[in-house]
């Protein structure tokens, strides 16, 4: 039937002709057989035939000739059809898998049907879909739907509800193997098939910030950061817990998300600096620079990561908070790391030296406070960790600070951080009391001759912050004691006098007097006069010798009197 197919010349009358295998059967009967002129192996492949007979009996004088029994279309073909698997593609990872499909193609006379292979290998055995399970051994197929049957190019596929292990959560890892064979019209199978491989993949990756916590400095199961200790950048890792056969992408993590959040009334979450640098009440995930060792990104934080100003208010916890994508879709757990942010300066007070001029220093001590301690439930700050204290030697030819051997430290070079000792501090608790410190006088070597000393304190809190200004205390350290002449009465052995109403003297001291004092002895019983008390007698001479009592103040310093008496 094929046009130009090289019997033009041929009518209908002659095309006929008896068939060389006849066999009688009865009086009006027979079967017969067409071989010839080898006609079996002179069928070309690719071909659309029509095939026609007809009978004719012996009647006479003309025979009578039935009607012609045809068959058209007659196909001859020998190529078998080919088809592909394009869903899922071939060595690739897949979260889920709701739907296989693929492209059939036929040569000629169109495809009749696709059947597919779905299996998996375990522990060395074989699994075969039967269309509701795997089952191990016998080799099983399940028919595909095959979108326009006859077509020479058409589509098919295959989904079934009973193939969970494909579905979201299913089989948490597997490779599986799909092989498509298709049949057309004429009963050619391509048994070769084409075949796609994947893997399931429903483990979910890992990732968490490693900075904070990293460098972070710690007190009371809280982290640290503030001015005095950045925070930098924001950095962390990822990690995709597959490990996928040869030949298919290498498993790890596609995105990698992360959002700073702030704890507490008002919590809300840092926008990134995207609109300007503040804080929002929108749920913003931030995709952070690369995967496996990923960083924040330091134009996305407040200084670039020095956190001094932008609403990064002190006291306040906050979390950075991870998740991460691989490439199948996989969202990891969320993690989270905890940090505060402490800019709050703490405070220091001197308690002792606390007097101008001082005859002798035991002790430098004091009270340190963290305000915003967690001691107050004010918030979270870090805490009093170290009280530490310089003293200076004001003297002119010294003007230098102790260095624990010697005054031997420049004020440029304490102005540079040189010369502070770390002072005992006793446990800090809620302010205002705080944390008492002290340094023993004995750390310092004290020139007790008149000399003139400052002392400087400061607290450092857990995040490095320091008292800004410190406290400080100057004094004169006076260890030469005052002097003090008795003129009236003079001082003569056995004196006797008639009349005393007033007692008077003169007293000196290198730095300057605060007062003199007076006491009166009766050497008779040997104690001292009660001052102001005029009984007749001794009776008036009652305070020992250890009585402060018994002293009372005189007029005046440098010239004092007392009196007059009655």
């Amino acid at each position: 039937n094929t046009p130009g197919g090289g019997c033009a010349n041929c009518t209908e009358p002659l095309a006929w002709e008896s068939p060389l295998g006849y066999a009688v059967k009865g009086p009006s009967s027979g079967s017969w057989t067409y071989s010839n002129g080898g006609i079996a192996v002179k069928w070309l492949p690719a071909k659309n035939y029509t095939i026609a007979a007809r009978g004719r009996d012996n009647a006479y004088p003309a025979q009578n000739i039935s009607s012609s029994y045809t068959i058209a279309n007659v196909v001859y073909d020998l190529s078998w059809p080919t088809a592909t698997v394009t869903g899922p593609s071939n060595r690739t990872p897949a979260r889920s898998v709701a739907l296989t499909s693929g492209t059939v193609l036929d040569n000629f006379d169109g495809v009749a049907s696709v059947a597919l292979v779905i299996s998996y290998v375990q522990a060395g055995a074989t699994y075969y879909w039967t269309g509701s399970t795997f089952t191990a051994g016998a080799y099983q197929t399940v028919p595909a739907v095959v979108a326009a049957p006859g077509s020479v190019n058409t589509t098919w596929n295959y989904t079934d509800a009973d193939l969970t292990d494909w579905t979201n959560n299913g089989i948490s890892y597997r490779e599986y193997v799909i092989h498509a064979i298709a049949t057309d019209r004429a009963g050619n199978v391509h048994v070769a098939g084409t075949t796609s491989t994947f893997v399931l993949d429903n483990r979910a990756p890992t990732g968490t910030a490693t900075r904070p916590t990293a460098n972070a400095l710690s007190s009371s199961g809280h982290n640290f950061y503030g001015p005095a200790n950045l925070l930098g950048n924001i950095l962390g890792n990822s990690n995709d817990q597959n490990s996928y056969p040869a030949g298919y992408p290498t498993a790890e993590a596609s995105k990698v998300e992360a959002r700073i959040k702030r704890d507490g009334a008002g919590s809300l979450v840092w926008n990134a600096c995207q609109a300007g640098c503040t804080w929002t009440g929108a749920a913003i995930w931030q995709t952070v620079n690369d995967t496996s060792s990923w960083n924040y990104g330091l134009n996305r934080l407040p200084d670039f990561g020095q956190g001094q100003s932008l609403g990064w208010d002190s006291g306040r916890r906050m979390s950075v908070e991870v998740r991460v994508t691989d490439l199948v879709g996989n969202l990891s757990t969320l993690t989270t790391q905890y940090f505060t942010w402490d800019s709050a300066l703490p405070t220091s007070s001197l308690s002792y030296p606390a007097s101008a001029y001082m005859p002798a220093v035991a002790a430098v001590n004091g009270t340190a406070a963290d305000l915003d301690t967690i001691l107050a439930g004010l918030g979270k700050g870090s805490g009093v960790r170290d009280v530490e204290v310089a003293v200076r030697d004001n003297r002119p030819a010294f003007q230098t600070w102790w260095d624990g051997t010697g005054f031997n430290i420049s004020d440029g070079d304490h102005s540079a951080g040189a010369g502070w000792i770390k002072a005992s501090t006793a446990p800090e608790v809620a302010p205002p009391t705080g944390a008492v410190w002290s340094l023993p006088a004995t750390t310092v070597t004290f020139v007790t001759s008149i000399n003139g000393y400052s002392v400087n304190a400061r607290a450092l809190d857990y995040a490095n912050n320091v008292t800004a200004p410190v406290s400080t205390f100057s004094f004169i350290f006076d260890g030469v004691k005052p002097a003090a002449v008795l003129q009236k009465p003079p001082v003569l052995a056995n004196l006797t006098v008639s009349n005393l109403p007033y007692i008077s003297g003169t007293a000196s001291d290198n730095i300057g007097l605060s007062k003199v004092q007076v006491r009166i002895k009766s050497n008779g019983p040997g104690l001292f006069w009660n001052p102001g008390d005029y009984t007749a007698g001794d009776f008036k001479f009652v305070r020992g010798e250890t009585d402060e009592g018994a002293w009372f103040d005189a007029a005046n310093t440098a010239n004092w009197s007392t009196g007059p008496f009655n």
